[in-house]
Parts: C-alpha cells; sequence; structure tokens
C-alpha cells in the first residue's frame, strides 16, 4: 500500500467525508485555541490543511493563516471556502517532508491524525524536523494524533457506521505488530454506490513521538487525551501532544 496519500484525498474523500468532519470543526478549533491560547494575530501553519475546515475556523478567531497540503483536489475546495467565508488562509501545495517554511511561524498544527503515513519512519522524522524549522524559537506545536494504546486494547478487525445520504461504511483492519502499523479497506457503500478505499499508517507510542521530538530540538510540554484538554491515559480517544521549540 506504497504511497497510498497521493490519490486517497480526492473527490471521493469530500463527499464521504466531508458532512460529518465539518459538524465537529467548530468544537476542534475551540480545542486548539483552549490548548495553545495563542495570541490575536499569531502566525500559524495548518500542516495538511485538507480542505482548510481548520485553517478557516481559526482565521475566523483572529489569527494569519497558511494551510499546507499535498491534494490539489483538497486545496481547491479550501481555496473556494475561505473565498465564501470571507477569510484570508494562504494555501500551499506541497510535500510534508519538504516544507519551504523558516522560522515562519508561532504555531504549527497538525489534526486528526494527518501524520505517519510514510512507508519510512525517517520521513516521520522528516516531518517533524520541518516542523521546526518552520516554528520560531519559543514556538508550538499541536499534534493530535490517534492513541496507539487504545487502539491495542481495543482493536476491531471490522466494523461499521453510517454515513448520512443512507450510506453505510464497512471497515477492515489489520495490525502488524512488528511494524506497529495498522491498515485498513474502507467499503463504502449506498444506493447505486460502492467504493473501496485502503489507507495505512504507523502507530506511535508517547515515548517515540517524545524522543523524536526531541531530536529536532523540540520539547513535548504537556498531552491531552482529548481536543477537549482531557488528561491523556492509556484509554483516551487521541494523543494530543504540545511541543515547545527551544529558544536557544
Amino acid at each position: 500500500m506504497s504511497d497510498w496519500w497521493r490519490n486517497f484525498f480526492n473527490e471521493d474523500y469530500v463527499d464521504i467525508y466531508g458532512t460529518e468532519d465539518a459538524k465537529k470543526s467548530v468544537l476542534e478549533v475551540e480545542g486548539v485555541i483552549s490548548i495553545l491560547k495563542p495570541k490575536p494575530g499569531s502566525r500559524i501553519l495548518d500542516l495538511c490543511c485538507g480542505y482548510g475546515r481548520h485553517a478557516i475556523g481559526l482565521a475566523a478567531k483572529g489569527f494569519n493563516l497558511t494551510g499546507f497540503d499535498f491534494s490539489p483536489v483538497l486545496l481547491r475546495k479550501a481555496r473556494v471556502d475561505a473565498a465564501e467565508s470571507g477569510m484570508r488562509v494562504d494555501l500551499i501545495r506541497g510535500d510534508m517532508r519538504s516544507m519551504p517554511f523558516r522560522s515562519a511561524f508561532d504555531y504549527v498544527v497538525n489534526m486528526l491524525t494527518a501524520f505517519a503515513y510514510f512507508d519510512d519512519e525517517n520521513d516521520d522524522q522528516r516531518v517533524l524536523d520541518g516542523v521546526s524549522s518552520a516554528l520560531v524559537p519559543g514556538g508550538e506545536l499541536l499534534l493530535d494524533t490517534i492513541n496507539r494504546e487504545r487502539v491495542l486494547s481495543r482493536f476491531q478487525k471490522k466494523s461499521w457506521e453510517e454515513l448520512d445520504g443512507g450510506r453505510y461504511a464497512l471497515d477492515e483492519r489489520e495490525i502488524d505488530l512488528l511494524s506497529s502499523r495498522i491498515s485498513a479497506r474502507t467499503l463504502v457503500l449506498g444506493k447505486d454506490e460502492r467504493t473501496e478505499r485502503r489507507h495505512s499508517m504507523r502507530l506511535y507510542a508517547l515515548t517515540e513521538m517524545g524522543r523524536m521530538t526531541e531530536k529536532t530540538g523540540m520539547s513535548v510540554a504537556s498531552v491531552y487525551g482529548h481536543l477537549d484538554g482531557r488528561e491523556y491515559k492509556i484509554d483516551t480517544p487521541r494523543m494530543v501532544i504540545r511541543a515547545r521549540k527551544n529558544r536557544t
């Protein structure tokens, strides 16, 4: 399933997940602000911004937003949505392993498990290196990802959920414990519709993330179990890491 991410985030992605994702946007933006407490006018990079729902929401709160993403499909939608909302968001297409920014942002946010897609773990380290370079000294990263410990303890090989429009998503998952990688096949079924999607990602433990972060000249300042600020535990749904770039 190498480089699955190159074509995964297309028109089908927006059609399948867009409605449900949009419902959560307000609370997720509020969570980011509550955790980071950025000053008005702060420069924020939304790394892997997708179609810009968080970037637009943060811009509406008075922050200066840049969105960075690989998918031209999602970026086109982000530009349309930003224009319709009257919000200015600078949108840039690129590979998160090779970000062009140097000391350009007060904060970087990476939302909803938009990390650890690559087959080579060194590429994940490159992403964090790029984040550190993009931040000013004392700047902060908020990385919101799935909680590996909860996934392992409650692993479900198969599940389903109801989507809007009378559709259903059926998921089949596999975990390779040696590589700590989860792979999933999602089948979306509806009236006259049958769409199959596949994705894969590395599940990092908090200890690993801490070590990787420290290699970049950042350090973990706090960890939460959800964007609502609850304490991180083995069974919390998320692992939200707030890291700060060292000043020296």
